[in-house]
């Protein structure tokens, strides 16, 4: 079977240019959309963060275990649970001195 190979009909070309011009708004919706979520999900990260940050510095414990000799030996176990309870990968606590 031969087939015809001449010059392209304007509704061929119409067409081609239609579907192109489609394919390349949706791949630039596409990648947008990708970096709308990923600066979303940055942000809400850091906010999960700082706001586990601000709980544990508050806290009575943790506070007074700074002016016990051995301050690790009681904020360990808060750090852990907290780390456990929140799904965070680690928690560190120190003081104003940076003394962990």
């Amino acid at each position: 079977m031969k087939y015809k190979t001449g010059p392209m009909k304007i509704r061929t070309k119409i067409i081609s240019l239609v579907l192109l011009n489609f394919l390349l708004v949706l791949g630039l919706f596409i990648a947008t959309l990708s970096v709308i979520m990923v600066h979303r999900e940055y942000d809400e990260t850091g906010q999960n963060a700082l706001a586990i940050a601000k709980t544990v510095a508050g806290l009575p414990e943790v506070i007074k275990a700074f002016n016990e000799p051995d301050p690790s030996h009681k904020i360990q176990p808060i750090a852990e649970n907290i780390r456990e309870k929140t799904g965070a990968k680690f928690i560190v606590v120190s003081n104003m001195s940076l003394i962990r």
